[in-house]
């Protein structure tokens, strides 16, 4: 009898409390949500970004760009339409949310953008890369303002960014408005399942405008491949093809010249 009194508990408690959360106690670390290790706290973001300012555009930034070799069965571009969270701790309130839930949220991934003599596909890690889009009726601003290659092998391909967020209401034409901004901390780890089908496993951490962490989440997304490979001459107003040159010939590999 006490275990039906619990089982009914626990039923009550996903249909009035979805979905459903465990307090944690403060007893959540890094290694619960994979193997990386995430900032306690960021910088807080620039002051032209912060809620309240008028939207004006992100800080100006020199652009760097740095180059790794990806496997092919990655490269090409890559689209999703399901956004499928596994699991969320919520640092202010110290609530960790176990139930898995979906999102219909689409996105587009673009690997791989020059060949060398050999046929290695390498990819431009770019930064700042900045995307818009519209959320309701707000437009979301995304900035990457980091990217680097955590592990790269044979099947599969770990990335880390880092992103400035702004929410802007353009409804006051002429005085667009930040309503709120936020920096994230993402690791996407890619593995094939099919082929033109891959996972992508993701890891983030989200801070608020001042930079303490509010939430820490595990993700997956299943990828299709929307087109293959193809070179990408210009991305972010920087000439690849230029780029990809001088990166072999700096790191002495004038052999994969094309």
């Amino acid at each position: 009898m006490k275990l039906f009194r619990v089982s009914i508990v626990f039923a009550l408690l996903i249909l009035l409390y979805p979905p459903f959360a465990l307090k944690c106690m403060a007893d959540v670390e890094d290694g619960d949500f994979g193997p990386y290790i995430f900032p306690q706290g960021v910088p807080p973001l620039p002051d032209e970004i912060q809620p309240g300012q008028k939207w004006q555009g992100f800080p100006q930034y020199r652009i760097l760009v740095d180059w790794t070799q990806i496997p092919k069965w990655l490269s090409g571009n890559w689209t999703s339409k399901e956004y499928r969270i596994l699991k969320t701790y919520d640092h202010r309130e110290d609530m960790l949310y176990t139930l898995p839930m979906s999102r219909d949220t689409f996105a587009a991934d673009h690997l791989g953008d020059m060949q060398d003599r050999e046929g290695g596909i390498w990819h431009a890690m770019i930064s700042p890369e900045q995307i818009s889009y519209q959320k309701g009726n707000l437009i979301e601003y995304v900035d990457c303002i980091k990217i680097k290659a955590e592990r790269v092998y044979d099947l599969g391909f770990d990335i880390r960014q880092r992103f400035y967020h702004v929410m802007v209401d353009p409804s006051e034409q002429g005085n667009p408005k930040i309503v709120d901004a936020y920096t994230e901390e993402r690791v996407n780890e890619y593995k094939p399942t099919r082929p033109d089908i891959c996972t992508a496993t993701i890891y983030n951490r989200y801070f608020d405008s001042v930079g303490a962490p509010t939430h820490t989440t595990n993700s997956m997304r299943i990828l299709r491949r929307s087109s293959p490979f193809q070179h990408t001459a210009t991305r972010c107003g920087v000439d690849l093809t230029v780029n990809f040159l001088d990166h072999l010939r700096e790191i002495g590999r004038d052999d994969l010249v094309p």
